[in-house]
């Protein structure tokens, strides 16, 4: 188990972020309590994904979105996915005007920002902006009125077409990469770096608590069900979760799962959904 008691000068957890991003969004709602319950600093860092991309030389591209390189059927489990998790976090169903849109003067905002606690407060509300109340985030007056709001006096349109607002903004973002970063949300801790939303629980378990895991995403319900696993036997992904199947199953009494065990071959099931890894796999 990833249990590591941080020492009291690394407890600073670095948040890294970009509005585009809807699971950096769910992470936002959720990054502030973590550090609280960890007596940890929390900092706000925001980097320009396209940026990672760019760095990273993702099979997107600059101005792509990571949905872009995956199948239909895997497209269709993600945003299920990403529906749910917004719903169990109680966070309000995600409605953009568009998607993805151009952040970047939103994010040399925030870069820019001097005060923590004001840039936390403008990147929950260009947050809300986005995915809430369908707004664009290439509207300067809107980033103005948004800025204004919270009692930070700055001619937007001036600081985020600066070199200096644009310098931020790369540093925060080459400083991401440096850790490794390739997506957001990510967390820089002590000397290691967690990706995905769904891995905070693994955060504060590096910060030392034991009881940290995440959210079901219902209540168990006293009744019978049947879950069909299907596993290949060289996949890791497969053997970790072969591995936490008795304890998930125990876990949710009352209800008994009935759990159906079905071979697949994975390069087989990779090449019928169409995906870029087929090659790597099949070889």
């Amino acid at each position: 188990q990833l249990v590591c008691v941080v020492p009291s000068s690394m407890k600073q957890l670095v948040f890294y972020y970009d509005v585009v991003c809807p699971y950096a969004y769910v992470a936002s709602t959720l990054v502030e309590q973590l550090a609280v319950r960890n007596s940890v600093k929390l900092v706000w860092k925001p980097v320009l994904l396209a940026g990672l991309y760019s760095g990273t030389s993702a099979p997107q591209g600059k101005a792509g979105s990571a949905t872009d390189v995956m199948s239909g059927a895997k497209q269709s489990i993600v945003m299920q996915d990403l529906e749910r998790l917004a719903q169990r976090h109680g966070v309000p169903p995600l409605a953009p005007s568009s998607h993805p849109q151009k952040t970047l003067y939103a994010m040399r905002l925030l870069a820019a920002c001097p005060d923590m606690s004001v840039r936390s407060q403008l990147t929950h509300s260009l947050y809300k902006a986005y995915w809430r109340e369908g707004a664009e985030l290439t509207n300067l007056r809107l980033l103005q009125k948004l800025t204004h709001s919270h009692n930070w006096k700055v001619d937007v349109a001036d600081l985020v077409q600066s070199s200096e607002a644009s310098e931020l903004l790369r540093s925060n973002t080459d400083d991401a990469l440096r850790h490794g970063a390739f997506g957001v949300p990510s967390f820089w801790v002590g000397d290691r770096l967690f990706w995905g939303v769904d891995r905070m629980f693994l955060v504060e378990r590096y910060f030392g608590n034991r009881t940290a895991a995440p959210l079901r995403l219902a209540s168990p319900r006293p009744s019978v069900g049947k879950m069909t696993f299907y596993l290949d036997y060289s996949s890791p992904w497969s053997y970790l979760a072969a591995m936490q199947l008795d304890k998930f199953v125990r876990s949710i009494q009352p209800m008994k799962i009935n759990v159906e065990y079905v071979p697949t071959h994975q390069g087989a099931l990779f090449r019928e959904i169409g995906t870029p890894m087929v090659e790597r796999v099949l070889k």
